[in-house]
């Protein structure tokens, strides 16, 4: 039985289960090859063009982007969801940028009597939400979980054979 799990993987575009044998998703017809040509900076220009059927999210980080820069600059300004804006996770990237900007304004401009006691404030609905994400994504980030997206540069017929 754990030759069974050994053999089988999950395919990064559908998560559909496959044998690791296998050279494409007989889901998704994804070429598992590909991969070893996927591209960060073409996914960031297709997020950006509003092409996102050219985009796969993968755990798989592609050779223009490190697993370690991300982890770092999770680490370091992770509330600020910069690691998801370097990744190209716009959306996520402001979202957490938003959510932290407003949390500090909201206690910059706090009488600080009140500021002790942001517990029963409803301050901390907004910043619970913005270091959830922050420790779930250095989480997923330091056990190669971190979903990134991808776009695929080689034509198909070239794995056709």
């Amino acid at each position: 039985m754990t030759n069974e799990k050994k053999s089988i993987k999950k395919c990064p575009r559908c998560n559909a289960k496959t044998y690791a044998n296998m050279k494409k998703c007989e889901n998704c017809n994804l070429i598992f090859e590909r991969l070893k040509f996927a591209s960060n900076q073409e996914a960031k220009k297709a997020i950006l063009n509003r092409q996102r059927e050219k985009v796969i999210y993968t755990s798989q980080f592609p050779p223009d982007l490190q697993r370690w820069k991300a982890g770092v600059i999770c680490a370091c300004f992770g509330f600020l969801g910069l690691h998801n804006i370097y990744v190209g996770r716009y959306i996520k990237g402001a979202f957490s940028f938003i959510f932290s900007l407003m949390t500090m304004i909201l206690l910059l401009m706090l009488d600080p009597s009140l500021q002790s006691n942001l517990y029963s404030s409803w301050l901390l609905i907004p910043s619970a939400l913005v270091f959830y994400f922050w420790f779930y994504d250095l989480f997923l980030i330091g056990i190669n979980k971190y979903k990134v997206p991808v776009a695929l540069k080689m034509p198909e017929q070239q794995f056709d054979k």
